[in-house]
């Protein structure tokens, strides 16, 4: 929670990350010399708005990962921050330091929903840090937080961050944390958060738009906590993503059967990688397509490309394909 200026109604940081501190420096460096893989790694900066912390504090941290770089040890630097507390004067400093990647916790573009999470700026700031991250030559990356007080609107946040070209996303849908201020409205009946289904649908979608746009989604839901006690309510579950991805393979399904004879035998083929996504959680996504297939047939097939589905008479939807085609419909509703 260093940096921050106020909390905002959603966030415990402390929850979230399992830290009540941030690293030393030594613990830096010695995480750094630890890496044992080939490629070497990338150092990032979570749990805070990194810029918003003092000049000094800032070049502390930074200090062993700028070090590590010029000597080739990691590959790049990133830090996460808010929309209102860069500039070019701060950039300036990030790129002398050797940071490269800024993800901005932009959370949603939807004015009402930024005044109602206590954000403190507003839809015309967020484009604008975006862009100036852009103009200065960094990766941007954008995380969003579908589900907050006031949002009906997710989907649109999700269709302007795409026109802005991040080079990465993060999709968060809002969990209710113990000890924060959503965490009483929700007990006094102010705030209902989403459930997992329409969680999983809203994000869904969202991450349709984003594969459309060839823009790449590093994470879906929250990371898993160690105490899992500290959400009170909404759609946390440890596998999130693979609920969302399942859930975008079952509708690219049912496009590829769409028209096709539901009393005859169908042999669906794709890759074994995409089986898991097939399935979906508990095998509910195969289950769902029995219903209406009864003589469906699965099958992998090693000449498919990942994400590609095909039925064995030679009918074949690739991923990027359909990912264009439905987000095309989203953007018409």
């Amino acid at each position: 929670m260093e940096g921050c200026r106020q909390n905002c109604i959603y966030c415990d940081q402390r929850a979230i990350s399992g830290r009540a501190r941030g690293p030393r420096a030594e613990e830096i460096a010695a995480a750094i010399a630890a890496w044992r893989e080939e490629s070497p790694p990338e150092v990032a900066f979570y749990g805070g708005s990194f810029s918003a912390l003092s000049r000094e504090k800032q070049s502390y941290y930074l200090a062993p990962a700028t070090l590590a770089l010029a000597k080739g040890q990691i590959r790049s630097i990133r830090i996460s921050t808010r929309p209102d507390c860069l500039d070019n004067d701060r950039l300036d400093f990030l790129i002398q330091a050797g940071v490269n990647t800024i993800e901005l916790g932009i959370q949603s573009f939807d004015d009402q929903v930024l005044l109602a999470s206590k954000r403190g700026y507003d839809r015309k700031k967020a484009l604008a840090t975006c862009r100036l991250v852009h103009s200065r030559g960094l990766n941007l990356g954008i995380q969003l937080m579908p589900g907050l007080p006031g949002d009906k609107q997710s989907l649109a946040s999700a269709q302007i961050a795409a026109a802005l070209l991040p080079q990465s996303v993060r999709i968060y849908p809002t969990v209710v944390l113990k000890d924060t201020e959503l965490a009483k409205a929700w007990q006094q009946g102010l705030y209902q958060p989403l459930n997992l289904a329409e969680a999983v649908r809203h994000c869904r979608d969202i991450w349709a738009v984003f594969e459309a746009a060839q823009i790449k989604t590093i994470r879906i839901g929250l990371n898993p906590l160690e105490d899992e006690s500290k959400v009170l309510a909404g759609p946390y579950h440890p596998a999130f993503g693979h609920l969302v991805k399942s859930a975008l393979k079952l509708e690219q399904i049912r496009h590829l059967l769409a028209g096709e004879p539901k009393d005859q035998v169908l042999n669906l083929l794709l890759p074994k990688q995409d089986l898991p996504r097939l399935m979906g959680h508990k095998q509910a996504n195969w289950q769902d397509l029995m219903r209406d297939y009864p003589l469906l047939h699965r099958k992998t097939a090693k000449e498919l490309q990942p994400g590609t589905v095909a039925l064995k008479d030679g009918k074949i939807l690739h991923w990027q394909e359909f990912a264009e085609i439905y987000a095309k419909k989203l953007y018409a509703r």
